[in-house]
């Protein structure tokens, strides 16, 4: 990984003790530098659909 962790250190799950007590600006800046989860604006989702369709039986 970029920032030398192996992909062992992944596997653990979420650290949710350590996240609750980082800064929101450090959460953003984190997650906005993240190349495996790049961020989405309004363009990306113009074409998803509003809901579930209805099936019908």
């Amino acid at each position: 990984m970029p920032d030398g962790t192996t992909a062992e250190a992944a596997t653990r799950g979420t650290d949710w003790a350590a996240l609750r007590n980082m800064a929101e600006d450090d959460i953003e800046r984190i997650a906005a530098e993240d190349a495996d989860n790049p961020a989405t604006d309004e363009s990306h989702w113009s074409g998803a659909p509003d809901g579930l369709s209805v099936v019908k039986t």
